[in-house]
């Protein structure tokens, strides 16, 4: 099994119901475990649909099925080291220190976010 970190922009695609985002899940979920970074998790419920408690309820749901990665000392450093030498926004450096601390591939659709840094493994998994 391969470890993926999921970006938000996936999850989001997911929870808007974009039947790519939804096939990808169902068809990649015997292949790989998916992890899920607590910066990508604040930014799921910085979104208006949390307000709604049944979509609240659907999302939790949906978010239970990942493990979700701490932002831990070492990859608040690194994180902070991408965004100064890389000039990557602060919360993408974050989830791709977080994908580069545990060796995960990043899935994700905004690849030129993260196409400049060094060693992270990107997977573009649909449009």
């Amino acid at each position: 099994m391969k470890n993926v970190l999921v970006d938000s922009d996936i999850l989001i695609d997911y929870l808007r119901g974009l039947d790519s985002a939804r096939a990808f899940f169902s068809a990649s979920g015997r292949d790989f475990l998916f992890y899920l970074s607590v910066v990508s998790l604040a930014e799921i419920y910085a979104g208006k649909d949390t307000k709604n408690a049944n979509k609240l309820k659907e999302i939790e749901q949906f978010l239970s099925n990942f493990e979700i990665s701490l932002i831990t000392p070492a990859i608040a450093k690194l994180g902070g080291g991408l965004r100064r030498d890389c000039s990557t926004p602060f919360a993408d450096s974050l989830i791709a220190a977080t994908a580069l601390e545990y060796s995960f591939t990043l899935a994700t659709r905004n690849i030129k976010h993260f196409n400049s840094l060094p060693k992270l493994k990107l997977f573009k998994p649909y449009g």
